[in-house]
């Protein structure tokens, strides 16, 4: 099992929280990209929660405050939860996200989209999965096509 790029893009941060033991992948979306979201793996919708916040440029790391909607989808093969951000960015606010809580999703099914540059993240366990060697920062990623992380 695997989870793959919810965001084309380029990687600008990679970061766990040693607490949480939780890893956060950030996906810059720029003007260029496709700004449509994947579903990172086969499961389940558990919750939608949509964050009010700045509009600060999506690629700087204090966009982390940025108004964002937050979907935890719990993984068919187990491995804990795997949160995906989308996140608005500086020219534009609009975040489309067609999931309800409880449905079904496959990976790679696009359940989202972001309007022009805006940043997208992946969260989930260091201890129910484990990061791909080539995703660091400024790596480029495919929605739906490159792996972010392999269960352990």
């Amino acid at each position: 099992m695997y989870l793959i790029s919810p965001a084309d893009g380029t990687v600008v941060g990679v970061k766990k929280d040693e607490h949480s033991g939780y890893v956060c992948v950030s996906i810059f979306i720029n003007f260029f990209d496709a700004h449509r979201q994947v579903a990172p793996a086969d499961g389940k919708v558990l919750s939608i929660t949509r964050v009010e916040g700045n509009a600060l440029p999506a690629f700087l790391a204090q966009s982390k405050k940025n108004t964002f909607v937050q979907t935890v989808f719990e993984p068919k093969s187990g491995g804990g939860q795997v949160v995906v951000r989308q996140m608005v960015g500086f020219f534009v606010r609009r975040i489309i996200n067609s999931l309800e809580v409880g449905q079904d999703v496959r990976r790679g099914e696009v359940f989202g989209h972001i309007v022009f540059g805006s940043r997208c993240e992946i969260e989930f366990s260091s201890k129910d999965f484990d990061l791909s060697g080539g995703i660091k920062p400024q790596a480029r990623v495919r929605a739906g096509v490159d792996v972010i992380a392999t269960k352990v």
